[in-house]
C-alpha cells in the first residue's frame, strides 16, 4: 500500500519491516509540508497576545502532523499510536 500526498509524492506505508525507509520518507514528507517541527519541538507556539486566527492555523498544521503520521502506517501498527496525542507522541510510539 502506498501513501500518496498531493504532492505526488508516494512510499510505502510503516509494515514490521520497513521502519527506516519509512521514518526517512515520513520525515522528508513532514519537512516538505513545514510540519516536522511538531515532531522535534522546534515549532513555536504563538503569543499569548497572537491574533485567534494564527492560533488556529497552528493548531490545523498540529492537527495535520498527527494525521499524516497516523495514516503512514498499516492497520496493524496503528494499536502502537491510539494513545498518540501529538505528532511528537506518535513519533515516538514508532521507534
Amino acid at each position: 500500500m502506498e501513501l500518496n500526498s498531493s504532492m505526488g509524492l508516494s512510499f510505502e506505508k510503516l509494515r514490521g519491516d520497513n521502519y527506516p525507509e519509512w521514518k526517512f520518507n515520513m520525515k522528508m514528507l513532514l519537512l516538505e509540508r513545514g510540519l516536522f517541527g511538531f515532531v522535534d519541538n522546534t515549532e513555536p507556539a504563538p503569543a499569548d497576545d497572537a491574533p485567534i486566527q494564527e492560533k488556529l492555523g497552528q493548531m490545523r498544521r498540529k492537527q495535520r502532523a498527527l494525521a499524516t503520521i497516523c495514516l503512514g502506517v498499516e492497520e496493524d501498527q496503528k494499536n502502537l499510536l491510539v494513545q498518540s496525542e501529538n505528532a511528537k507522541d506518535a513519533w515516538e510510539a514508532l521507534i
